[in-house]
C-alpha cells in the first residue's frame, strides 16, 4: 500500500494506491486535475461516489457519519459455514473470557487435512473482518490463528463459536463518527494496553492498541510481542513503544 501527497495552485490531493485499486480524497478542483492528468497516462475506471473499497461497503448515514461493512465476506461465511454453525447456542461474546489455545501435543488429537483446510478457510476470513471492520473480533482470533497448521476438536469448535456469533449479530459495522473541535485543529488520540506473559507455552505478553483520529479509530493491533519480557513493568514498556511508532507514524502521514 502507498500514500501519494500532491499539493499544487489547485491545492492538496490525497491518493492512496492499493495493487491496482486508489481511493482519493481532497479539494474538489484538485481531484478532478490530477485524475485528467491520469488518464492521458493510464486506463481508469473512475467512480465519484465513495461507497466501495477493498471489499468494504461505506455508507453515509442521515447525520453525515459514516458507517463500514464488508459485506462481501459475511455472505462468504454464510454460505460456507452455516450448516456448521446453525445449531451452535447464541452468545454474547465471540469468545468465553480469557479464552486461551494450547497447541496440539499429539498426532491423533489433530484435524484431518479436509477439516484443518476448512479451518483456515473459516478464520482467513475472520481475519480479514477484523482488518477493516470488526475490531471486536481482535483477541478470538489473534488466539485461533496460532494453529492455522494444525488444530483439533476443541478448536474447530471455538471457531464455530466465532462464526455463529459474526452471523447473529450482522448489525455491527464500524462506526466513523468525526468530532471536530473549536479551533479546528486535527489531532491523535491512542489507546494501549499489554498482557503480561499470556501465553502459557511460549510466555510472550499480549500488546494491544488503537488510534483514533479526531475520534475516529483508524487503526488497531493485537498481536504477541516479538520477545518474552521479564515483567509486567517491561512488557507495559513494549506496549506503549509500540503504541507511540504507530500514532508517530500517523502523525507524519497528517504531516
Amino acid at each position: 500500500m502507498f500514500f501519494f501527497y500532491r499539493n499544487n495552485e489547485t491545492r492538496e490531493s490525497i491518493f492512496n494506491l492499493y495493487v491496482d485499486n486508489s481511493f482519493a480524497v481532497g479539494v474538489e478542483s484538485a481531484l478532478e486535475n490530477t485524475i485528467t492528468e491520469l488518464e492521458k497516462e493510464y486506463m481508469l475506471v473512475v467512480n465519484r461516489d465513495a461507497d466501495e473499497y477493498l471489499g468494504c461497503k461505506i455508507e453515509k448515514t442521515s447525520d453525515v457519519k459514516m458507517v463500514i461493512s464488508q459485506p462481501d465476506i459475511l455472505k462468504q461465511l454464510k454460505k460456507r459455514f452455516f450448516d456448521k454453525v446453525k445449531h451452535v447456542g447464541k452468545h454474547d461474546t465471540p469468545s468465553p473470557v480469557g479464552y486461551k489455545v494450547i497447541k496440539v501435543m499429539n498426532n491423533w488429537e489433530k484435524l484431518d487435512n479436509s477439516a484443518q483446510k476448512e479451518y483456515r478457510g473459516g478464520v482467513g476470513l475472520l481475519l480479514h473482518l477484523v482488518k477493516y471492520s470488526r475490531t471486536d473480533l481482535g483477541n478470538c482470533i489473534h488466539e485461533l490463528s496460532k494453529v492455522m497448521d494444525v488444530a483439533n476438536d476443541g478448536h474447530e469448535k471455538e471457531l464455530w463459536r466465532v462464526i455463529k456469533y459474526v452471523l447473529d449479530t450482522l448489525r455491527l459495522k464500524l462506526k466513523c463518527d468525526l468530532q471536530n473541535n473549536d479551533r479546528g485543529i486535527f489531532y491523535l488520540t491512542g489507546k494501549s494496553d499489554s498482557e503480561y506473559a499470556r501465553n502459557k507455552e511460549d510466555r510472550l505478553s499480549i500488546t494491544e492498541w488503537l488510534v483514533f483520529f479526531m475520534s475516529v479509530m483508524i487503526a488497531w493491533k493485537s498481536k504477541a510481542q516479538g520477545h518474552i519480557t521479564l515483567s509486567s513493568t517491561k512488557a507495559e514498556l513494549v506496549e506503549v513503544t509500540d503504541s507511540w511508532c504507530k500514532l508517530l507514524f500517523c502523525k507524519q502521514i497528517l504531516e
